[in-house]
């Protein structure tokens, strides 16, 4: 009787499944690489927008600054009675100092008035920022009208000129007359005592007790005591006051 062994024989795997493996492993390795790839874009958009935002806050944060500067020397050097910007243009200075510069004055006298203008350079956070300045002063109306314009950029040149493409500009208008006078509104009430207190006043008058929006009111002379007992009580809660009326 004869046995027949069978063998097990393990050899190297055919062509087509090394072929299968190394196509598996190619496209894993592609995948992967994309993943990476557009977590990496999208980190890299993400930070130039942050970067893009913060640049151009920065820019009109300069822009804005180097209008507010130049308003603000206008307003320093055209004092009411020491103006260094006469209504008529005579004795009007060669220039001025604004922001530790240096700057020109130019001016020009016509039927309405005078008319003065200077520039102001090397300001903001990398000294880049400039300020257009006009002053208009009409004499057409009653009284004279000043008119300050400050036009601020976040980049010029000592003519604030630039050809920069992320220029960015800010002005401040400023108007007010010479010689107005100030207009006072006199208050309808005058306060005169908190609650607990006694409101003195002189003569007859109308007296009102509360706060916020809510009163009683009672005619009284010369004083009345301030609280709920007298007026009764126009808002719960609240401490109240009393004004008299003029």
């Amino acid at each position: 009787m004869k046995i027949f062994k069978i063998k097990n024989k393990k050899g190297s795997a055919p062509y087509e499944a090394k072929g299968f493996r190394s196509g598996f492993i190619l496209l894993f390795a592609v995948t992967l690489s994309a993943i990476i790839l557009s977590i990496t874009l999208g980190v890299a958009n993400i930070t130039y927008k942050e970067v893009s935002f913060s640049t151009s806050a920065r820019d009109s944060n300069d822009a804005f600054f180097a209008a507010d500067t130049g308003a603000e020397c206008a307003l320093f050097y055209d004092k009411l009675g020491n103006t260094s910007f006469p209504i008529d243009g005579v004795g009007a200075p060669a220039s001025i100092n604004c922001a530790g510069r240096t700057a020109t004055v130019a001016s020009a006298v016509n039927g309405s008035g005078a008319s003065y203008s200077f520039i102001i350079h090397s300001m903001g956070s990398l000294n880049t920022a400039c300020a257009k300045v006009n002053i208009v002063k009409n004499t057409t109306e009653s009284p004279a009208k000043v008119t300050i314009t400050s036009t601020g950029y976040n980049v010029g040149d000592e003519s604030c000129i630039s050809t920069n493409s992320r220029r960015v500009e800010r002005e401040l208008i400023i108007s007010s007359f010479v010689g107005a006078t100030p207009i006072y509104v006199q208050p309808a009430w005058i306060f005169c005592a908190n609650e607990g207190e006694v409101c003195s006043f002189p003569g007859n008058r109308q007296i009102r007790y509360g706060a916020n929006g809510s009163y009683f009111e009672q005619n009284g002379t010369n004083s009345i005591n301030c609280n709920n007992a007298t007026f009764g009580d126009p808002i719960s809660g609240i401490v109240k006051s009393c004004d008299y009326s003029i």
